[in-house]
């Protein structure tokens, strides 16, 4: 049992909570028994397993803990102080796994785009993991066919956007990349690429361009599209904002427009 904060794997396993890292170790690290559970449903191959019987709440721990023994972790007994140490959660839930970061580039996605028929998330420069996470989870519900972070932005794999997405970071294709003129060339002409603004464009239910194949993108939370986006935008939509505030929070707005989205398809 490691009962040092101070051993190396528990020092490893901290700097996971840094962008600079997780590359530099090239996994990430997850917290959180659902979480975790989406992670082994798909297969994703889990490096290390540090588990605290003293935090188990019920037996699904212990199954989970079996699932993480049967694909390969390397199981890892801690103390008690060094779980709480480790955990960003109020209430630990006793184990805490690393993961291999797995290829997020725009080739993974280039087939989907070619041929795409529904809705794909654009998030352009976002930089809070709360918003990307709650719009990979959005995009999760909805059924929308890829996520796509143009960077500078989030890491996917912060432990906080991992946490907001509930584990829907494993269920959505997501791809990122810098280079924006390469994301639009892949996508097909027939999707309908479509900007949100909160002070220009057509109101949301009069717009005629929501049905059929759509690319929705969500600009960064202070600055909006950027200008390098904004050339390959073909319409603007807008949420009608009749109260004071001028706008509404980004993963707020983004998952009111993809719903209209999702309620076009069925008219």
């Amino acid at each position: 049992m490691i009962t040092s904060r101070k051993n190396k794997k528990i020092v490893d396993i901290t700097k996971l909570l840094q962008r600079k890292h997780r590359q530099r170790q090239q996994r990430f690290v997850v917290q959180g028994l659902d979480i975790i559970m989406t992670a082994l449903n798909k297969n994703l191959a889990p490096i290390n397993a540090l588990y605290c019987y003293e935090e188990f709440k019920n037996d699904t721990s212990e199954v989970i803990l079996q699932r993480l023994h049967s694909a390969g972790a390397d199981l890892i007994e801690v103390s008690d102080h060094v779980m709480q140490s480790l955990s960003w959660r109020d209430e630990p839930e006793g184990i805490i796994v690393t993961f291999h970061l797995y290829d997020t580039s725009l080739g993974t996605l280039s087939d989907r785009l070619s041929n795409q028929k529904g809705l794909i998330f654009i998030l352009d420069h976002l930089q809070d993991p709360g918003n990307v996470g709650t719009l990979i989870r959005t995009a999760d519900g909805i059924g929308a066919e890829a996520i796509i972070l143009i960077e500078p932005s989030v890491d996917p794999f912060d432990p906080k956007t991992l946490a907001a997405s509930a584990g829907s970071l494993f269920n959505i294709p997501l791809a990122r990349t810098g280079n924006v003129e390469e994301l639009f060339q892949n996508i097909s002409s027939e999707v309908s690429i479509i900007g949100t603004d909160a002070q220009k464009g057509t109101i949301i239910w009069e717009s005629e361009n929501l049905s059929g194949p759509t690319a929705l993108v969500l600009g960064n939370e202070a600055q909006g599209i950027s200008t390098e986006t904004v050339k390959y935008i073909n319409d603007w939509i807008r949420l009608p904002m009749p109260g004071n505030t001028e706008s509404l929070n980004v993963g707020v707005a983004g998952g009111t427009l993809a719903y209209f989205w999702l309620m076009a398809q069925h008219k």
